[in-house]
């Protein structure tokens, strides 16, 4: 067990730099996640966590690498999403027959009242269902690309000639950013907190989709 309430590490937290390195930022989280701390901390770090996982961003970005990617550690693709966008009164029901039809249930499903949208994905599938005004901002996207690391995704993308439209931020599921990539081609990228072990593309038969 871990002490991250520390006088030291609580006043890291509170001060306007962290000083914490993205590996302390990493275990901090899972820490978290697994419950590992007293319950004082434990109550401290919830009521931090958008902090940290900002922070968590921020630091990773600032190295190069949330999780100083080496030949060892290649950034992955692991999922591409269609993206189908819906009203919400036809929301359920549509999820419902994909999920009969392809034969599998809704691997990830969540409200999103902060965009008035509900989303769920379904194989390869991504619904989102929303109002017409709740939709709008996000019609231009045009796939959702799942990454194991979106810190290390976000610095090799506009090397190889993508645009970060919007930069990384913590989301219901973990984190998101919007690419422009040099086709013109609106993706966004997300790495899940909870990753599901079906999301994960084959790297024998596409081993050039990895990159190191």
């Amino acid at each position: 067990m871990t002490r991250c309430a520390s006088p030291d590490r609580r006043r890291r937290l509170n001060g306007s730099e962290s000083g914490f390195s993205p590996g302390e930022l990493r275990g901090l989280l899972s820490a978290l996640d697994e419950g590992q701390e007293e319950p004082a901390c434990l109550a401290s770090l919830r009521d931090k966590r958008a902090q940290i996982e900002r922070l968590s961003i921020q630091e990773g970005l600032a190295h190069g690498s949330a999780t100083e990617h080496d030949e060892h550690h290649p950034m992955r693709i692991l999922n591409i999403l269609v993206r189908r966008y819906l009203p919400l009164d036809r929301f359920d029901e549509t999820v419902a027959f994909h999920e009969t039809l392809i034969g599998q249930k809704a691997r990830l499903r969540f409200d999103y009242p902060q965009h008035q949208l509900k989303l769920a994905q379904v194989a390869s599938i991504l619904f989102i269902g929303g109002t017409e005004a709740s939709l709008a901002p996000f019609i231009a996207t045009q796939a959702t690309f799942l990454v194991d690391d979106i810190q290390a995704f976000a610095v090799h993308l506009p090397a190889i000639g993508a645009e970060v439209l919007e930069a990384p931020k913590p989301v219901p599921t973990g984190w998101n950013m919007l690419v422009r990539h040099p086709d013109g081609m609106r993706v966004e990228y997300v790495e899940h907190r909870d990753k599901h072990p079906a999301d994960r593309l084959p790297d024998e038969v596409y081993p050039e989709r990895v990159f190191t």
